[in-house]
This record gives C-alpha cells, sequence and structure tokens, in this order.
C-alpha cells in the first residue's frame, strides 16, 4: 500500500473482537480510481510473489471506490478517500487494535 503512495494506512488486529470474522483489516486510502486500483494490484502482487496466494474474493474494481481483497482471515480494503470518510470503517471496529504505518513497510 505504502510503495503506491497509500493514504492513511492502517491495520485492524481483529483477533479479540467477539464476533469478528476475520482476524485482521488493512485499510488505506486513495486519491483517484486509477491509484485505488494500482494500490489494489500491487498488494495482489506482493502476496502472490511472497506466499503463492491469491485473492479467495475481490471486488470493487469496476468503479475503483472501495476494493476488496479477501485472503482469508485478513481483509485489505482501498478506499477512496471520500468513500472512506463516509463509511468510517475503523470506527465499526471501535475495539479492534489498531495501527496507523508511516514510511514502514507492511
Amino acid at each position: 500500500m505504502l510503495d503506491k503512495k497509500g493514504l492513511n494506512v492502517t491495520g485492524l488486529d481483529l483477533r479479540e473482537v467477539p464476533g469478528a470474522s476475520f482476524d485482521f483489516f488493512v485499510i488505506c486510502g486513495a486519491s483517484s480510481g486509477p491509484q485505488a486500483r494500482a494500490i489494489a494490484d500491487e498488494i495482489s502482487d506482493k502476496v502472490y510473489l511472497d506466499f503463492r496466494e491469491d485473492p479467495l474474493h475481490e471486488e470493487g474494481y469496476g468503479n475503483g471506490e472501495w476494493i476488496l481483497l479477501d485472503y482469508g482471515n485478513i481483509l485489505a480494503h482501498v478506499f477512496l478517500d471520500s468513500t472512506r470518510e463516509h463509511f468510517r470503517i475503523e470506527e465499526l471496529w471501535g475495539d479492534a487494535g489498531i495501527k496507523v504505518y508511516a514510511d514502514e513497510a507492511l
């Protein structure tokens, strides 16, 4: 995400959250649909190169407002900034442990 200039990259640790279906969310913002698609492509490429895993499910590439990549226990969310602000997904999981990534590699 950071390699493609993802904005406000945030990790949510959901392992201790009752009822959570996933262990982790990794979320970032993008300033445009093409940037969101480039970030999602970079995630897919790096995960495949490092772990030989393709997403189990992906959606949102068409409009690029909210791209979701499902890797089983990890979900990657790439939002346009306006869409991220609207849905405030971090607030929905207020019990999660939160880590904000600056310039460090994920």
